[in-house]
């Protein structure tokens, strides 16, 4: 519940309650995708070239931040309605990350278990 709530002031931040309890999560994910977009994408070139040097993921999160706070809320509700993602694409989304972390775990998994045979191995 307190995502977004450093971000934004209380009206605006109820209304994206709001909108999150009557439609779900997908709401939270089309903020941020919004956000992200114009943060990497379309935003004004300067916060464009910004995000695309940040070399350290602090500055380019306080980037974000500072994106999603000067863009006017009416306008991010609107592009937030235009974006196209139905439950069908959250849940594929969802599946393929999920995919990928377990892909990831595996491998880390299995890097220790390799490391531990070499260890006792040498012993």
């Amino acid at each position: 519940m307190t995502l977004f709530s450093r971000t934004y002031r209380a009206p605006q931040l109820f209304r994206i309650w709001d909108m999150f309890f009557c439609e779900g999560v997908k709401v939270l994910f089309r903020l941020a995708l919004v956000i992200l977009r114009e943060t990497l994408e379309i935003g004004s070139s300067d916060i464009v070239t910004r995000a695309h040097k940040c070399d350290n993921p602090m500055d380019l999160i306080a980037l974000i931040k500072q994106t999603a706070k000067n863009l006017p809320f009416d306008v991010l509700l609107i592009k937030m309605d235009k974006l196209p993602l139905t439950d069908i694409d959250l849940a594929q989304a969802c599946g393929q990350a999920r995919q990928q972390l377990n892909s990831e775990l595996n491998t880390t998994n299995n890097r220790k278990k390799l490391s531990r045979s070499q260890t006792n191995k040498h012993k």
